[in-house]
């Protein structure tokens, strides 16, 4: 293997794409004007030595999706900045195990010259260390910088300074990185690292005003940690063209050789991977406007060597054609990789399809959590929703109505307030309303002076919603069936084969399937098959009941939820009202419930709605659900090789049918996590990185 260094010309690097022949969906995008822009051109002494080196990295990026950019931007003929570079090449990416590279194994030979296994960081397939550009160049005197929109030990960055056979061990990388000799850098994942162990020569960075400051130029060493993850869009947290900025400025007043700074522009490739051609643009622009910067650094910097590259391309995005019939000439594109290259699938079912979870809750559909990872995660699956009917070819009955959280007093209201602007700051519609809005969206309310819990006010997510639940269940088991997974229904899974810590198969009722991969996701009986694995789950099995009344004419809109008891309520289509509340409160697996627990729900009901007290109860049921013990799901791999675990979605998990579907396929396709179920793993118990939304603990039955 031969190792390269010498990197003497201006080089635009792009890599093979990732495409599969799937069925795709067609989208549509706004095409802007065809006047090209008049930008300069990087003007590059190729006599002179560099000094500096500038390495920016687009993760994911192809030419497909600089192309949708540039169409996007001004039509055709714009230009970008990336379209001002004076020479372009291509390579080609394998890694040693697969013809298709991972970010650990493209960075680890863009850092060390190196191909490797993918996963791997900076280590040959055989587990021995490979120095890396960084680690050279601080021998002759260089220092060097690091900058992502990811977290700083995700895997593109960490090549550059880690030596770890998985580029999932990222609190050993975070480790790595403190102890290698780097003298800045900027990005997220704060909860990898051991803030209170830093050395005392290094600044730490929390927020964007501190990054923005001169003050900072004056620290030794600085360690920029934005957020607990990813840094997402907001107003609060730095782009890449800011990081780098900042970065190029103290590293060119602190070194006295030269500096090599790596920036990347991480989600570039997460917007690829969930096909999401808005998410993939607005961190391209990013990048894009980062290569102008560098550009023009570059103009007046001339001892300064510019390369431009991408690790991969991620989507399989596909332009298709101008909609000549469209006045607003619309570009028409898709995703070839859509359906996660996964066909050969086999869905085990002990009952029949829509006789469990699916067919016992109460519709609802919402995206209103205060937590990033909760919040994105979700309104991942309200995107989902909206276009859902379509994709499954079956009517769902989506039904975009509003769901409005009630107050009762003024500790409530400012505590919906928080979370309204955490939504919005997400990008989640949230609309904080008084009493007298309340009072015109739900005039059969109890607004009376003698109420026991006078309504304040409440907090309403405009977008949310119902849809039908049995509608669901057999529009994706059709659309499944006629993609040929294998639907096994009334087949029960008698234990699982495991050799060596990876899995082997399932034995069932009706025989032996062998199986590299399996996916355990079984609402509420989760800890039953658990056990079969020898595995202790951080989860218990809890009953929840509903019930609906007779029809009645229209009289409710959307979703009300009481705020001084756990009670909520909508109208079907059919009129009925369906009410749902707290659990039983004692462990079972039984789908059925208890009087007490009804008339306790209904209680809560009446005390907010009189009129309900008028009606008879048409039916109950119950559904056993997996209680988290934060009150979040868990979607992650397991410590057993091929088998992943997707449980403890609480109170919640049909609102969350499409998105949680979409990364679990996601993670057992790629047998890695998305960064949307990034925070649901189920180490997080143990490391305290929790995600407690209802705020509840351990005890989140409890209301």
């Amino acid at each position: 293997m031969k190792k390269y260094y010498q990197f003497r010309v201006f080089a635009l690097i792009f890599l093979s794409l990732k495409i599969f022949a799937n069925d795709t969906e067609i989208l549509e995008i706004s095409m802007g004007n065809t006047k090209s822009l008049e930008t300069k051109i990087l003007d590059f002494d190729f006599d002179l030595k560099p000094k500096n080196i500038i390495f920016l990295i687009g993760d994911g990026t192809g030419f497909n999706a600089i192309h949708l950019a540039r169409l996007h931007k001004g039509g055709p003929s714009h230009k970008l900045n990336i379209d001002n570079l004076p020479y372009v090449g291509i390579v080609n990416n394998h890694s040693v195990d697969n013809i298709y590279t991972d970010s650990a194994a493209a960075g680890t030979a863009f850092a060390t010259g190196y191909k490797t296994n993918n996963k791997m960081l900076s280590i040959t397939k055989d587990n021995r260390k490979l120095e890396t550009i960084t680690e050279t160049l601080t021998k002759s005197g260089y220092i060097f910088g690091l900058v992502a929109t990811s977290s700083i030990t995700h895997a593109t960055p960490a090549a550059f300074y880690s030596h770890v056979d998985s580029r999932y061990k990222e609190k050993i990388i975070a480790d790595q990185l403190v102890n290698s000799d780097f003298s800045i850098a900027l990005g997220g994942g704060e909860k990898y690292f051991k803030i209170k162990n830093l050395p005392n020569n290094i600044s730490l960075i929390k927020n964007k005003e501190d990054l923005l400051s001169d003050k900072s130029l004056e620290f030794d060493r600085i360690l920029g940690l934005f957020s607990n993850g990813a840094i997402y869009r907001s107003s609060n947290l730095p782009t890449q063209l800011e990081m780098t900025k900042f970065a190029v400025n103290f590293l060119s007043l602190k070194s006295k050789n030269g500096f090599f700074l790596m920036s990347e522009g991480s989600q570039i490739d997460w917007g690829g991977h969930a096909n999401d051609a808005d998410y993939m643009l607005r961190e391209f622009y990013d990048f894009d406007q980062t290569i102008g910067y560098a550009i023009d650094y570059v103009n007046k910097n001339k001892d300064t060597l510019l390369v431009i590259t991408t690790d991969h391309a991620t989507g399989g995005l596909v332009i298709h054609s101008q909609d000549d019939k469209n006045e607003e000439k619309k570009i028409l594109y898709s995703w070839a990789t859509k359906k996660h290259n996964i066909t050969n699938v086999a869905v085990i079912e002990k009952g029949w399809i829509g006789g469990g979870n699916v067919g016992r809750n109460t519709t609802i559909i919402r995206s209103n959590f205060m937590y990033d990872a909760n919040a994105r995660f979700n309104e991942f699956g309200m995107n989902l929703w909206r276009n859902l009917s379509q994709e499954l070819n079956f009517n769902v009955m989506f039904s975009p109505r509003g769901i409005i959280n009630l107050a009762h007093s003024d500790a409530q209201m400012n505590a919906y307030a928080r979370r309204g602007n955490s939504m919005r700051l997400n990008g989640i519609d949230a609309k904080l309303l008084n009493r007298d809005e309340v009072k015109k969206l739900i005039p059969m309310a109890d607004f009376s002076d003698e109420v026991r819990f006078p309504i304040f006010g409440g907090l309403m997510q405009p977008s949310a919603g119902t849809a039908r639940h049995d509608g669901v269940a057999w529009g994706y088991a059709r659309q499944a069936d006629n993609m040929g997974v294998d639907i096994i229904q009334h087949c029960e899974v008698e234990g699982f084969d495991v050799e060596g810590g990876k899995i082997k198969g399932v034995r069932t009722s009706k025989g032996v399937i062998k199986a590299k991969k399996v996916g355990l996701c079984v609402a509420g009986s989760t800890n039953i098959l658990a056990e079969k694995l020898n595995m202790t789950l951080p989860i218990e099995t809890h009953l929840l009941q509903a019930c609906v009344s007779e029809p009645v004419k229209p009289v409710l809109d959307g979703v009300v939820t009481f705020g001084a008891g756990h009670f909520y309520i909508s109208q079907s289509d059919k009129g009925e009202m369906v009410m749902g509340g707290d659990l039983d409160g004692y462990n079972s697996y039984a789908q059925r419930g208890n009087l007490p627990t009804i008339q306790h729900v209904l209680t809560g009901g009446l005390a907010l709605f009189p009129f309900l007290s008028r009606l008879k109860m048409l039916r109950t049921w119950g559904g056993i659900m997996d209680m988290s013990m934060d009150g979040s799901p868990i979607i992650d791999k397991t410590h057993i090789e091929g088998l992943y675990l997707n449980c403890g979605w609480c109170y919640g998990g049909f609102k969350s049918t499409p998105v949680s579907g979409w990364t679990f396929a996601h993670t057992i396709a790629q047998d890695r996590l998305h960064e949307l179920n990034a925070d649901l793993t189920l180490n997080r118990f143990s490391n305290g990185y929790l995600l407690d939304e209802k705020g509840l603990g351990t005890k989140t039955w409890i209301s």
